[in-house]
Order: C-alpha cells, then structure tokens, then sequence
C-alpha cells in the first residue's frame, strides 16, 4: 500500500535542505548524520534531477554514485530511505554492465518526486486571472468527474490531471498551481493512486466558487 507519509516526510526534507540546485558533494570525513526522510528528499532530488543512481562498494565502503553527487550509505541512512522507497514502488532497481544495483524513479516515484519539488515552488499567494481561471477549471472538472488522477504520459515530459474528459498538461502554470493550492486549504486530497479527490469542504467549495464565478462572468458579460 503507497504510503504517504513518504510523501511528507520528502516534503519536510526538501523544503529545508534543496531548494536551491547546488549538490553538496560527498566529503569521506563529514560524521554528522541525517535523518532517514531527509535522505529521502535527497534521493528524490538527485533521481528526479540527475537520473539514476549507482551503488558501488569498494573496500568495505558503499556509496551511491549519479551524475553530480556521491552520496556515502555509512555515515548517512540512504539505504534505508531506498528500502522504504522500494516498499512504496518509488524507484526500481536493475543492473548496468559492470552488474551494480542501478536506482531509478518508477512513474509513481517521478509523480511524488515531481509534487514534492512543485509545492515548495508555488505560488499560493497569487491572485491573477489566470490562476482564479485555473482554480474553476479544476474545480469544475473535479465536480464534474468525481476526481483528477496524476498520471504520465508518453508524448509530454510534464504530468497530466486525467480525468473523464479532462486532460490538463502541468506545463500550465495554473492548473498545477490551482491544484496544489486546494491541497494546501484542504479542499482536495491526494489519494494512494495518485489522484486528487474533492474533501467534503472542497465540495461545498466547488458550488459555491463556481456559482459565484458564473455570476461575475455574467454580470461582466452584460457590461461590454
């Protein structure tokens, strides 16, 4: 079962250590240690950004290897944040030519990895025509067709909200930001299969913005 307290716990770690893009690189005599979900905000940083990640061990030492970092799996908890990953079908393992244990995001963890990094960058505060517009489009789509699933795609490297006849590209600034903005009042929320459901204060919000909406459109409409 997806557990989402993997999500929050990412969420926690990112928002305190990598929101800038700097990788702090490997140092062999650094004895402090981090936590087991700031080390999973770190994998999913690195996975989400980098690509796959290496494990290699040499003379008793192990240590994770992508493009940018050497992460070291003796002083910090990355195998246990990778073994709680896997429990949740975050990343899949494989084997490269040299028969290292290869890391790499499953969809499900390019998903999380991909939320996690969006709501540390959005602005929530905004109140911008395009993004009230935003808000009623996934209100309305929501209401309309009981929920909107996170899912990829093959033609587009941004998620897509999926549902009934809805299929709206997260390229767009205000759908991903409408979305993460009722997740944050608590109007909607995410559900194990990675869709976003309305809550019982999201459906009571839903009727009335849109109903309010569909007046000021109406009213703005008689004036021109």
């Amino acid at each position: 079962m997806f557990n989402t307290d993997v999500i929050s716990y990412a969420v926690i770690g990112l928002s305190h250590l990598y929101l800038i893009e700097k990788v702090l690189m490997h140092q062999p005599n650094n004895k402090r240690s981090i936590s087991v979900q700031q080390a999973t905000s770190r994998l999913l940083f690195e996975l989400y950004k980098y690509g796959p990640l290496r494990l290699v061990k040499e003379e008793g030492h192990t240590d994770l290897i992508g493009r940018q970092s050497k992460l070291c799996c003796l002083s910090d908890p990355y195998m246990e944040a990778i073994s709680g990953m896997q429990r949740n079908e975050l990343i899949r393992e494989s084997r490269n030519s040299a028969d290292d244990p290869l890391f790499s995001l499953t969809d499900r963890g390019y998903l999380v990895a991909f939320l996690v990094r969006s709501r540390s960058t959005t602005n929530y505060d905004c109140e911008c025509n395009d993004c009230e517009d935003g808000i009623d489009k996934v209100l309305s789509e929501m209401r309309n067709a009981g929920g909107l699933k996170l899912v990829t795609t093959d033609d587009c490297e941004f998620p897509h909200l999926d549902g009934g006849n809805a299929h709206m590209c997260l390229e767009d600034d205000s759908f991903l930001d409408a979305i993460l903005r009722l997740e944050r009042l608590g109007l909607v929320k995410l559900q194990e299969d990675m869709s976003f459901t309305l809550t019982k204060k999201g459906l009571f919000s839903a009727h009335f913005t849109l109903s309010t909406s569909s007046k000021a459109r109406a009213i703005r409409a008689s004036l021109n």
